[in-house]
């Protein structure tokens, strides 16, 4: 008897036709699954270290470092592949509050980003 064919390791590149119907979603503010984070630390974080923690981290989550590619013609799959003008800058940002840099403020500043 034949060894069964090896299980893939790690999520496909090929979008699920739910995962493409989710990502159609996302161009659109109605069906927009947007969230944010907000986390208030006892002292100010080391930038540095935060910065080269998460390049650590979009290294090893490749995923992190992809885009979705939608092909011109539609005879195949969209998929995940690495963008190589991945900037994590551009998707990491510092903000300081003004003062007094109330909680108020912190929220208020949120729902503007979310947006």
């Amino acid at each position: 008897m034949a060894d069964p064919p090896p299980l893939p390791v790690g999520p496909s590149d090929e979008l699920s036709p739910l995962d493409y119907l989710l990502y159609r979603g996302e161009s659109q503010p109605a069906t927009r699954s947007a969230f944010l984070n907000v986390e208030i630390l006892d002292r100010p974080a080391d930038w540095g270290r935060l910065q080269e923690a998460l390049e650590r981290a979009s290294r090893v989550v490749l995923r992190m470092r992809q885009k979705v590619v939608v092909p011109s013609v539609p005879v195949t799959s969209p998929q995940w592949v690495v963008d190589p003008d991945f900037d994590l800058d551009y998707h990491l940002r510092r903000v300081v509050l003004p003062g007094p840099g109330t909680l108020r403020q912190l929220l208020d500043l949120a729902e503007v980003v979310l947006q």
